[in-house]
């Protein structure tokens, strides 16, 4: 039998003790991640009103929606009316008679001559967007549903809207220069009845990052005319 020193076994208890040691002592570093607010999606809580089942007169129709955000309300980014197709049923405008060169209210229509301007106007337009505005914290109107003159705009390549008048009498909806394909001339023209549908009514609501949420309004049907519109008949 191999025999060993004293020495040799001090030095094998001393591998043995010191390795034992560093074992026993050896530290395990864990990482702890904790995460900060998570970003929560906004919510349209209550929209309105509700839109009525018929046609109906379009002066100071307007859209609302309260929204929130767990995030606060300085992460609401925007809010979004949105139409899926607006369907023209009948439209009349009429020419202007008065001589006057300013822009301004009131212009005098003639209500013994009209403009056709069917030719010049889609029946149907596509996907119209507009603008919420707050009024208050996480309230938000929608423009007055009377003017549907930049919707025209938007949709014609030959209407160009130049006033939007708002009187208590109103006249008309929106004055217009209207030149017809290959003419280099244009006309001042007056809307003063139009007929149209509105098709998928929605709101949406975004936060900064993206996030959304969307209601439902439905469709409605609005009757846009004038007082002496209704008493000369085109």
């Amino acid at each position: 039998m191999l025999k060993l020193n004293l020495n040799t076994w001090f030095f094998l208890c001393f591998i043995v003790v010191a390795s034992c040691l560093l074992t026993s002592c050896k530290k395990t570093i864990n990482n702890y991640y904790f995460p900060g607010p998570q970003n929560t999606p906004p919510v349209i809580v209550s929209y309105g009103p509700q839109l009525p089942p018929d046609s109906t007169e379009a002066y100071g129709f307007k859209l609302f929606v309260f929204v929130a955000d767990s995030n606060g309300l300085e992460d609401i980014s925007s809010v979004f009316l949105k139409i899926d197709s607006m369907v023209i049923y009948g439209i009349i405008t009429r020419p202007d008679i008065s001589s006057d060169s300013q822009w301004l209210c009131p212009h005098a229509p003639s209500y013994t001559d009209t403009v056709d301007v069917s030719q010049l106007v889609p029946r149907v337009v596509q996907g119209i967007t507009r603008p919420f505005y707050s009024t208050s914290g996480s309230h938000y109107e929608s423009i007055d549903f009377r003017w549907p003159v930049l919707d025209l705009d938007a949709a014609s390549d030959y209407l160009s809207v130049t006033w939007v008048c708002s009187q208590s009498s109103v006249q008309y909806f929106g004055v217009y220069f209207v030149t017809p394909p290959g003419s280099t001339t244009s006309e001042r023209i007056f809307l003063t009845y139009l007929d149209v549908k509105y098709f998928g009514i929605s709101a949406t609501v975004y936060d900064q990052s993206g996030l959304s949420d969307s209601v439902n309004f439905g469709d409605l049907r609005f009757i846009y005319t004038t007082v002496d519109e209704k008493s000369y008949p085109p």
